[in-house]
């Protein structure tokens, strides 16, 4: 199960997760190993996303999207509404193949591989925040977006902190909001999101995911 969020502030977009992994045992999800994997991910030079869901797909969904990336070098600081059908397709693709494989076993809990995707970026001097629903919809956010398991937590907790305008700050100030919105959605969770914080960010400099040591100095601010 998971969190990510993302957030523009000024001139720089920020994206959050957490980091915990639920592995079912047996078809049962309470009785799952949990352990810590990387949610956010560069997207060529200006680009970042995460994904909700299956943990399979999500890892054909990076290798499509690493291809995508490779073979179109010149594509990749294009306008977000001339990226947004290339984005599409990518992530389409994937879901239409893993849903038309998906088995239903006798007597396991369904676990269907539905996946969602976030994507964030700063392409042609523009912020952007896009998601990609479960059906392969995908529409624009205006400022904040959220998925996975506790999404409606951060939207919650977003919303409480509308009056700091997140899109008129510092990058430094969109940190350390994306960090509290997570922070309190992981709290109120009761289940299923946690592990380490993580963070990263698009700039006029470029995408970068946080390390450890950064996140924590951001936290302690």
């Amino acid at each position: 199960m998971t969190l990510i969020l993302a957030l523009t502030c000024k001139d720089a977009v920020v994206m959050a997760a957490d980091s915990q992994a639920t592995e079912a045992q047996g078809g049962n999800l309470l009785a799952g190993v949990r352990h810590d994997v990387e949610k956010l991910h560069l997207l060529g030079p200006n680009m970042l996303w995460g994904a909700s869901g299956s943990v399979g797909v999500i890892q054909d969904i990076e290798d499509a999207l690493a291809e995508w990336a490779a073979n179109n070098p010149g594509k990749l600081d294009d306008p977000a509404k001339r990226m947004k059908p290339a984005l599409v397709k990518v992530v389409a693709t994937v879901l239409n193949a893993a849903y038309g494989s998906y088995i239903q076993v006798p007597g396991r809990q369904p676990n269907p591989p539905m996946t969602s995707v976030l994507f964030a970026g700063r392409t042609a001097g523009a912020r952007w925040i896009l998601e990609i629903e479960e059906n392969g919809g995908a529409e624009f956010k205006d400022g904040f977006a959220a998925i996975g398991s506790a999404y409606h937590y951060a939207n919650v907790a977003a919303a409480m902190l509308k009056e700091y305008s997140a899109s008129t700050r510092e990058l430094i100030h969109g940190q350390l909001l994306a960090l509290r919105i997570l922070d309190t959605a992981v709290t109120a969770a009761a289940f299923g999101v946690g592990g380490a914080l993580r963070l990263a960010v698009v700039s006029p400099s470029g995408s970068k995911v946080l390390s450890g040591d950064e996140v924590a100095e951001a936290r302690d601010l």
